[in-house]
């Protein structure tokens, strides 16, 4: 699959259940104002809904089959400025209730490419305008369908509510993937706007059950996930606050990262393999990762470069025992590591050799990299292992420095002389031919 298409649909999957259930809430909304005596024209409609989405919104018709409900059938969603097409559903079918309402959308489609733009108009407009005007608000959906050029899919069961509260509005939703087996398989989110911040910022906590979400959608919230590759996905539960700085609590784990996404193609260091990623707890606050303790494990064969085996071994610790002769970028059978971090501190453990304890890094002659028992280093030594050269003075691209910046940055320290040499030489597995983890990654 693409990894655009992978993009796109990650990002419709975000909008079914947090954007989606926001619009026909804002129907709602319009129909206290406008109807009055149910003889509201569809003029009055899209005049009102236009106003308040910030985009321009048609209907084929309106009718109202019975006291307390409206039906509002070919309902179409596009872009103000440019005309293009977002959305559009087959009918809403609003209905009053003595606690609020219930609506129910009919073979809703969204256009991929507008995602991003509709999901940014969508939280400004309904989430962070306060609780004031809404009503509790059941929205259900039993197919909702991306629309992209290349494919389109489609999520099922979609069930959410809004409903206002002393500090901002709260919506709750759930859905699951049409391959569901069981309720254990059901996505929970929560969405709670709380004014009483200074200022007003958007929780966000989200639990997977025993689904697992790519990291793609997760990426919408927060981007750099996506450079844990296209084929990562997460199991587990995440709360975080959605701000500037941004604070968030997790535990769950990341199956399919892609290390050269993550490190190959951010660093001037070489680490590759396809890695499980187990986290028992983590903690950011400020933006900065505060406490993390779990496991990382690529049970399959990588390459890392001499340059990152040195800088462990010089700033972490550990015992490099790859030696210094051969090729910049070699290959190692296991690599299997617990750590725990605690403010300044981190301890390292490994296991990827069942008959000597401390191993890290095995190759199939012997060790490649041992940590000694009772390990104890520096956080913010991990920054100079990843970037150990004066770079860490100055500010860096987001994309790549965001997993250097939630960390400790430590001092600059001079520049290793063979980086260069094994950047250079190493091609990423997944841009390799035919993209496997069984691929040559050519060397010069």
């Amino acid at each position: 699959m693409k990894r655009l298409t992978r993009k796109t649909w990650c990002r419709g999957t975000f909008l079914a259940f947090c954007a989606l259930p926001t619009l026909l809430v804002a129907i709602w909304i319009v129909r206290n104002a406008v109807l009055g005596d149910g003889t509201a024209r569809k003029e009055d409609w899209e005049r009102e809904l236009s106003s308040r989405l910030g985009m321009t919104l048609t209907i084929g018709e309106v009718t109202y089959p019975q006291l307390g409900l409206a039906v509002l059938r070919q309902v179409e969603l596009s872009d103000a400025e440019t005309g293009e097409p977002i959305a559009r559903a087959a009918a809403i079918e609003m209905t009053q209730m003595a606690d609020g309402y219930v609506v129910e959308v009919v073979a809703p489609e969204i256009e991929a490419a507008r995602l991003g733009r509709l999901a940014q108009i969508l939280h400004e407009r309904l989430l962070c305008q306060g609780s004031c005007g809404i009503a509790r608000c059941e929205i259900s959906a039993g197919e909702l369908t991306l629309k992209d050029t290349t494919a389109s899919r489609t999520l099922v069961d979609l069930q959410a509510a809004l409903e206002p509260a002393e500090a901002g509005p709260r919506l709750t939703a759930s859905f699951h993937w049409p391959d569901a087996v069981d309720s254990e398989h059901t996505f929970q989110w929560t969405l709670a706007r709380n004014l009483d911040l200074s200022p007003p910022a958007t929780s966000i906590s989200v639990n997977t059950g025993q689904a697992r979400l790519p990291c793609q959608l997760a990426g919408l919230i927060w981007p750099p996930l996506e450079r844990l590759g296209p084929e990562a996905e997460f199991s587990g539960e995440v709360s975080w606050l959605h701000s500037k700085q941004g604070s968030a609590e997790l535990r769950g784990t990341f199956s399919g990262v892609d290390l050269d996404a993550l490190v190959s193609e951010q660093f001037p260091q070489i680490l590759s393999g396809t890695a499980t990623v187990r986290i028992d707890q983590a903690r950011i606050d400020d933006g900065r990762l505060v406490s993390a303790a779990g496991t990382v494990e690529v049970r399959a064969s990588g390459r890392v470069s001499r340059s990152l085996l040195v800088a462990a071994a010089e700033h972490l610790q550990l015992q490099n025992e790859a030696g210094s002769s051969g090729s910049e970028v070699l290959s190692y059978r296991r690599l299997a590591c617990g750590f725990r971090l605690d403010g300044p501190h981190l301890q390292l453990s490994g296991s990827a050799d069942a008959g000597s304890p401390g191993v890290l890094m095995v190759k199939a002659t012997g060790a490649v990299l041992r940590v000694s028992p009772n390990h104890s280093a520096s956080a913010a030594n991990l920054a100079r292992v990843l970037l150990p050269d004066s770079r860490l003075q100055v500010p860096l691209a987001s994309q790549t420095s965001t997993l250097v910046q939630l960390l400790p940055v430590p001092a600059a320290i001079p520049a290793a002389k063979n980086l260069q040499t094994a950047r250079g030489s190493h091609i990423p597995t997944r841009l390799s031919p035919g993209g496997s983890s069984t691929s040559v990654i050519r060397e010069r």
